[in-house]
């Protein structure tokens, strides 16, 4: 799935339109958001109970590679890969608050499995348009 389209007419946006779930503590101070950060999708914290059948579904081995665009503060990927053994953890996260959180709660024995990255997945990929217009 790709990132929420504001300029896509027919789209319903809830959290999932990342393609993958984040979670945190509704205690949790919100972080300072970009214009741009919050534009795609806001951060929206997904229950822990998701994010435990969202990994049960996606049935993860050892040899797979868990992308999650949208990260938010990695808390998905550091679930997947406490729970499953070898699983590598690669996440893009645009605010950069967002991922430096979720950066600093690797523990040290997953620091060789989980990546947390600040960067504009829509920068990053290649998605080519009908008309051949940027889709931001």
């Amino acid at each position: 799935l790709l990132p929420y389209d504001t300029t896509c007419p027919v789209q319903s946006h809830s959290s999932a339109t990342t393609g993958t779930f984040s979670a945190s503590s509704s205690t949790m101070a919100s972080p300072k958001r970009s214009e741009r950060s919050t534009k795609l999708a806001p951060f929206n914290p997904t229950h822990e109970t998701a994010i435990e059948v969202a990994i049960n579904l996606l049935r993860l081995q050892s040899t797979d590679v868990l992308f999650d665009l949208g990260c938010g503060d990695g808390r998905m990927l550091l679930k997947a890969a406490a729970g499953v053994p070898g699983l590598r953890c690669v996440g893009i996260e645009i605010d950069e608050s967002l991922a430096a959180r979720g950066r600093d709660r690797i523990p040290d024995t997953l620091v060789d499995r989980v990546e947390i990255r600040n960067s504009d997945v829509l920068k990053e990929m290649d998605v080519p348009r009908e008309d051949n217009e940027p889709r931001l």
